[in-house]
């Protein structure tokens, strides 16, 4: 009896599993996004997607005009839809995310250099592989990938070589939570609010300015001297570009900028 009824207790939890899932997958088809990247700037030459397009976290993402490269190339040949297409940076991993879980519906995936790259596709659940599924691109035309990756709050895109590859359409499903300074963190887990419109922000929501105030630590107090400040500014720029929040170019420029300022100088 022991047996029938540890079946039907089993029977019971996997139902309702399946239950929800059908349910998040009837809504997922109802609210699905396409993002075309096509509303981004891509900048004189590229640009990095910031956090906050299509309400996902952007880690390690780029956004480029692929019109703009060689007929053969994957970037060229990879363009869905009009003229942008996102890649990972330098080949290296890059990764989406959420505050709540989202579904990874489809995306376009082609090789921008390597010719049979495999591109292995990872969905988590907080540090739970849910997914992990290898895909192999080519560079002459996009393939269309179909995921079905439901209830992640993040995915990893890895390159095999490490090489960049090209994603467009990319077709998500993001719940609509309260982001009130749209900065790509929900407001429940935004540590730092109010950021300015178009900032940077870590995986908590604080931008490089909440960080490392002008007017003083954000533990309190003010700054010893301008030197510290520029050295916490530098400290903090190091940390959003080797998360691929910023480019090298960007946490020079942010530095410069610091150095410049009258941050915790004598007046």
């Amino acid at each position: 009896m022991q047996t029938i009824a540890a079946r039907a207790r089993k029977w019971v939890l996997l139902s309702t599993l399946c239950l929800c899932i059908l349910q998040f997958v009837t809504s997922a088809r109802a609210d699905a996004e396409t993002l075309t990247f096509d509303d981004l700037s891509s900048g004189p030459d590229w640009a990095l997607i910031q956090n906050g397009y299509g309400r996902l976290q952007w880690n390690n993402f780029g956004v480029f005009n692929g019109w703009n490269r060689p007929v053969r190339e994957g970037y060229r040949t990879g363009t869905v839809s009009l003229e942008n297409v996102a890649f990972n940076l330098f080949g290296d991993p890059a990764s989406i995310g959420s505050g709540t879980a989202f579904a990874l519906n489809s995306a376009y995936l082609t090789a921008a250099f390597v010719n049979g790259m495999q591109i292995r596709v990872q969905g988590w659940v907080g540090t739970t592989l849910s997914y992990d599924n290898t895909y192999t691109v080519s560079t002459t035309a996009p393939t269309l990938i179909q995921f079905n990756y439901v209830g992640i709050d993040r995915v990893t895109f890895i390159a095999s070589p490490s090489s960049p590859f090209v994603m467009d359409n990319l077709v998500v499903t993001v719940p609509v939570i309260l982001d009130s300074d749209g900065d790509g963190v929900p407001d429940d887990e935004d540590q730092c609010p109010d950021t300015s419109p178009g900032a940077v922000v870590n995986e908590h929501g604080c931008s490089i300015d909440q960080l490392v105030p002008c007017a003083g630590p954000v533990a309190g107090g003010t700054w010893r001297n301008h030197g510290q400040y520029v050295a916490t500014v530098a400290k903090v720029a190091q940390s959003f570009y080797k998360a691929g929040l910023i480019t090298i170019h960007e946490r020079n420029a942010i530095v410069r900028a610091a150095a410049k300022s009258d941050c915790g100088r004598r007046r």
